[in-house]
């Protein structure tokens, strides 16, 4: 009997835990409903703010575009413009921006102030990268001597600055953007004060920048960049992708001497294995092979984790070591895996390299079922002309003048005098590349020696 009242009892406690079972699946339903409830209105709050944000964009950009040009009076400015920070990945935004775009422009010129907000981005390297580096404003009445500035931008918008100030824009202490403001008046619409921007100048700048007001244009730059859109609307993000990078050609010189010296298969199998020498020796310097041409190759060197106190992560640097590598080993090169060339055939044979820096963008080129990924940009076609103008009688890498200013950026390693001014043969010729490309400058290893420093891909690229 005793046995038989404990098997009820324990059976009566397993039907009591079975209806609690029962109301704690219930419970957890409910909960598992109210926590999908709520992370679905988080969403719609989240999407609804999105599609404010993106909304506002031409609104933020014409308020923006009011405040520089207001800025740029209350200093006797002849122009203003206001830059945001545009990352490596956009998703994970670090202290390190890849480049800066334009959001607002103001010049006296109005033909200057559309080509320059057509030039979309500035390079990390400039007077808006220290400003925004050094997190401090930035004073320079000599800014033509400034290698920080890059002459390309005065000719591509016709508006030559002669002296600038640039201040960090924060809002809530942190830092959003950049103000920079160029050739100081000496009154309203006069002449140029070759002094430049003034402490004065700094302070009212400042107090007009200061984050305290909410509808100032801190407030408004946070707002502005704060939009998920804000890329896109800006052009800087989508099918194409526009970034500064430093762009290299690299070109054989009677290379026809292949053809002529050995068979059609055996010159095709040379230059694969002079293709296979090429992305070899890019590797260090995280050089990206973009494409090869016949016996002419492209190749792209990124800003990716670069840190200006860090030459090895300055890619007009690793674009020089680059080059520098290829020049020195190519007699070794020739020697060492083009045996079957009579030795006046491959003598003859010589390298040029050219390395121009610029905005390019990655775009898919041709069908869509056969569409190729490709670069485009004006410093691809430079560097390319450089190339095609270079000596021919001798092994010799050039660089544009955007490249030389980026590469004396690293003084403390003294750069600058490995840089010889290059003078074209004929200046005038059809295709020359010297309108377009400025000052050139031939990199002059056989009489310098480049600082010792310590290479190895960069980490977007140790794969290659």
């Amino acid at each position: 009997m005793a046995k038989l009242y404990h098997n009820k009892a324990i059976e009566k406690k397993d039907i009591e835990l079975k209806k609690k079972d029962v109301e704690l699946e219930k419970k957890d339903a409910e909960l598992s409903r109210a926590i999908a409830a709520c992370a679905n209105a988080e969403a719609r709050a989240s999407r609804a703010d999105n599609e404010t944000l993106s909304k506002d964009l031409p609104g933020l950009q014409h308020q923006l575009q009011t405040l520089v040009e207001k800025l740029a009076v209350s200093v006797n400015a002849q122009a203003a413009s206001l830059y945001i920070p545009v990352f490596t990945d956009l998703a994970l935004q670090s202290n390190s921006p890849r480049s800066f775009a334009f959001v607002a422009v103001f010049n006296e010129s109005p033909r200057a102030a559309s080509a320059i907000m057509n030039l979309k981005i500035v390079e990390i390297w400039t007077v808006v990268g220290e400003c925004w580096a050094k997190d401090t404003a930035i004073r320079n009445h000599q800014l033509q001597q400034d290698s920080r500035h890059l002459a390309s931008y005065d000719s591509q918008s016709g508006f030559v600055s002669l002296n600038t100030i640039a201040l960090p824009v924060r809002w809530q202490g942190k830092q959003v953007g950049v103000f920079q403001a160029f050739n100081k008046r000496l009154a309203a619409n006069d002449g140029i004060d070759l002094n430049g921007f003034s402490p004065q100048d700094e302070k009212v700048l400042t107090d007009a920048i200061r984050d305290q007001n909410p509808s100032g244009l801190a407030s408004a730059t946070y707002r502005f960049q704060a939009s998920p859109t804000v890329f896109d609307f800006l052009g800087l993000r989508g099918e194409s992708i526009l970034e500064n990078t430093v762009i290299m050609h690299v070109d054989l010189t009677c290379s026809s001497s292949l053809f002529s010296d050995v068979a059609l298969q055996e010159a095709a199998q040379m230059l694969r294995v002079f293709s296979e020498y090429i992305h070899d020796e890019m590797v260090p310097y995280s050089g990206v092979v973009e494409r090869f041409m016949g016996d002419g190759v492209l190749i792209r060197f990124h800003y990716i984790d670069f840190d200006s106190s860090d030459p090895a992560t300055n890619p007009v640097v690793r674009a020089v070591y680059a080059a520098e590598r290829l020049l020195q080993s190519f007699d070794n090169f020739k020697s060492s895996f083009w045996r079957d060339l009579t030795g006046e055939a491959s003598k003859a044979i010589k390298l040029r390299v050219a390395i121009a820096l610029g905005p390019v963008t990655s775009i898919n080129m041709g069908s869509p079922q056969n569409a190729a990924p490709t670069v485009i940009g004006p410093c691809v076609n430079l560097s390319a002309k450089m190339v095609t103008n270079a000596p021919r009688n001798r092994n010799v890498a050039l660089v544009d003048d955007n490249a030389a200013k980026a590469l004396t950026q690293q003084k403390k390693q003294g750069y600058s005098s490995i840089l010889k001014q290059y003078q074209w043969h004929d200046q005038n010729a059809a295709g020359s590349p010297t309108s377009s490309a400025g000052k050139c400058f031939e990199l002059t290893f056989d009489q310098c020696t480049l600082p010792t420093l310590e290479f190895r891909p960069l980490s977007k690229f140790s794969s290659l």
